[in-house]
């Protein structure tokens, strides 16, 4: 390997991150190395803690999918370290990743470790614990109407994303088809208010249903086939749309929606509530992965798979 190769390799995400593993293992022979996607440890860490109390652990940040199943297989493929503890967490996406050897990894039931939040199950844990109400206390209404109106926005939500899911789906199929790096969708500068409007009584759609491309004027042209075809994976999937749909918006759904009840709790008269709780959640979009995190649901096959741990530490 010539110089010039080997300080690219250095520069190479998984070269870092390759690095990082050598340096835990060596310091610590025992100890369980996680691998995540990027910033999932937030949801993940007390998981881990809880299930696995005894086990030491750190959690590497890999930027990307790719880059941690690249070194799932560097790893299990090297004769020092294929012994090694390590876990390997992956977002399942729209489903269309092949993923060798998936009994190494865990990949989420729905699209995306964010999806465990925006779900009705989660939303109760919130508000019982944040916002005062419970369905077993005095003020079963409130907590009985601030569900109802969730439920009710969130499939308003669902429903109006569909279309922009189903085109994104195809997308990614025709960038994974093509060496044209060009066209590639960057999904990180798209802000919520470009696709729905939210308040507690209504969600609408603020983008063009019919047109998703007008989002994304430098991208590939998605023939009514292609259109179509993505369309079955939601169509005759048995999972609901909050499990299916793309999770950071749904994420982002949930935090506006969640910033729109505080300020209805926190007032003094209220059309929707019976009294007036002082709600402490900053909900900013920075770290609303963290403040919420020990309200999202835990999947049982998350538990199942950090479970096998136990045997192997």
């Amino acid at each position: 390997m010539s110089r010039l190769d080997t300080l690219r390799e250095a520069r190479s995400s998984i070269s870092v991150q390759f690095m990082d593993f050598i340096k835990a293992v060596s310091r610590h022979r025992d100890i369980l190395v996680c691998f995540f996607e990027g910033d999932d440890e937030k949801y993940f860490s007390i998981r881990i803690n809880s299930i696995l109390p005894e086990i030491k652990w750190t959690g590497i940040n890999c930027k990307g999918k790719k880059n941690v199943t690249s070194l799932r297989d560097k790893i299990s493929s090297h004769s020092q370290y294929k012994s090694s503890l390590v876990a390997f967490f992956i977002d399942n996406d729209f489903g269309d990743d092949v993923i060798d050897n998936e009994e190494d990894f865990y990949i989420t039931p729905t699209y995306a470790v964010e999806n465990f939040y925006s779900n009705v199950e989660a939303f109760k844990n919130i508000i019982t614990a944040e916002f005062g109400m419970s369905e077993f206390c005095s003020e079963t209404n409130d907590f009985e109407t601030a569900v109802s109106i969730f439920k009710d926005r969130l499939n308003e939500y669902c429903n109006i994303m569909l279309a922009f899911n189903i085109w994104i789906k195809s997308h990614r199929i025709i960038e994974k088809s093509t060496d044209d790096k060009s066209k590639q969708l960057n999904l990180n500068n798209l802000k919520i208010e470009d696709l729905v409007s939210i308040s507690l009584t209504e969600v609408t759609a603020v983008y063009d249903c019919g047109n998703v491309s007008s989002l994304f004027p430098n991208s590939f042209s998605v023939t009514p086939e292609q259109y179509a075809d993505s369309e079955l994976y939601f169509s005759q999937s048995e999972k609901s749309l909050e499990e299916l749909l793309r999770g950071k918006q749904q994420l982002e759904f949930l935090r506006v929606f969640l910033v729109q009840l505080r300020e209805e709790r926190s007032k003094k008269v209220s059309t929707v509530f019976t009294r007036k709780t002082l709600v402490k959640l900053q909900l900013s979009k920075a770290n609303v992965h963290s403040e919420l995190s020990q309200y999202a649901i835990t999947p049982s096959c998350l538990i199942e798979y950090l479970s096998k741990f136990k045997c192997a530490a």
